[in-house]
């Protein structure tokens, strides 16, 4: 699991400092502050430690430099300069950034690496001694804020041994990697039978694999089968996660990042997302989210308030075009954030109405 973060000279961070994460980890903030990018960078750091860790048991040995470089490039799909362009522009140091591992066990791991803004597709400098991971259950999944199940095959096709095409970035050509991998019987991880009824009971219903031209169909109590073109965003994001926790691509070891989790969601499905978030944490998946919804920070703040248990979060300011963070615990209650000022702006506007 992520440990520590220390980000220099990435975007619009000049400087980038997490001391500790948690389970859950909540990164809140405006439009162009950067959540999205600082969980790009995360994932495209633990997804390339895996894949470096499953070359090295298949006795393939691509240095981890050229795997990292290669996610980074994928991930972001810079257009002009190559990864360089995620280099801050407002000086002319490095990138640097160090990920902590697992720094509470013996199989703890920093990576680090640096680049600058000249770099195209090549991380030479990257620390000499990274071990393969030697934590069994180690994942990374990252979930985009757009659904995936309708525009499965024409992501497939970005992305062929023929053709390489912008647009659907990894992260999405990832998950549907992952998506594609069949239902396991058997015992699931603690809570997930607990998490995929409460799904079920939201959606009124099930996402089901086939093995015909359309990949998925959402079947309706009463056997009434819907293709995903016909079938609403919200109950797709949701199938999604069922589909991942059924084919045991979710479980304990994943990190799991989340981008707007709650888009096209209504209200009542965000407390029972907020829930289901708050579950992967005690089910011992480790759980990134970028949000702006009040509903979802508001549902996680109660869970962390009544079970008594830590919830960090992440409060990102754009000053300048400078970022800066603050960090909190929701155990203790709400943080001075953008989200909350709006949602008081309204109350005082309701309450100056009447």
């Amino acid at each position: 699991m992520i440990s520590k973060i220390h980000i220099k000279n990435f975007v619009h961070f000049k400087e980038f400092k997490w001391e500790k994460t948690g389970k859950l980890n909540i990164i809140i903030g405006e439009n162009d502050t950067g959540k999205t990018n600082l969980l790009k960078l995360l994932y495209s750091t633990s997804r390339a430690w895996s894949k470096f860790t499953t070359d090295k048991e298949n006795n393939r040995d691509k240095p981890f430099n050229e795997t990292l470089a290669d996610k980074i490039f994928d991930t972001f799909q810079p257009r002009s300069n190559g990864i360089g362009d995620l280099v801050s522009k407002k000086n002319k140091s490095k990138l640097e950034v160090e990920i902590v591992y697992f720094s509470d066990s013996e199989n703890k791991q920093s990576i680090q690496f640096q680049f600058s803004r000249d770099a195209k597709r090549i991380i030479k400098d990257t620390n000499t001694f990274i071990e393969p991971c030697r934590e069994k259950n180690f994942n990374s999944i990252f979930i985009p804020p757009k659904e995936v199940l309708t525009a499965f095959d024409a992501i497939q096709s970005t992305r062929t041994e023929e053709k390489w095409m912008y647009g659907f970035d990894d992260t999405y050509i990832d998950l549907i990697k992952l998506l594609q991998k069949p239902t396991i019987q058997g015992r699931q991880g603690a809570n997930m039978p607990e998490v995929i009824r409460s799904l079920d009971k939201l959606m009124n219903g099930r996402i089901y694999q086939t093995k015909g031209d359309e990949k998925f169909i959402f079947s309706r109590k009463g056997n009434e089968n819907y293709s995903m073109s016909m079938t609403a965003e919200g109950i797709k994001r949701i199938g999604i996660y069922i589909t991942l926790i059924n084919n045991r691509e979710l479980h304990q070891g994943t990190v799991l990042f989340l981008d707007e989790p709650e888009a096209e969601l209504h209200p009542k499905a965000i407390q029972v997302l907020g829930n289901m978030i708050y579950d992967f944490a005690s089910s011992g998946i480790q759980v990134f989210i970028s949000t702006h919804n009040y509903f979802l920070l508001k549902q996680l703040e109660l869970k962390a308030r009544e079970n008594k248990t830590e919830v960090q979060c992440c409060s990102l300011r754009n000053s300048d075009g400078v970022i800066t963070a603050e960090f909190s615990d929701l155990q203790k209650g709400m943080p001075d954030n953008p989200i909350v000022d709006v949602a008081l702006e309204l109350f005082d506007q309701d309450i100056a109405i009447d």
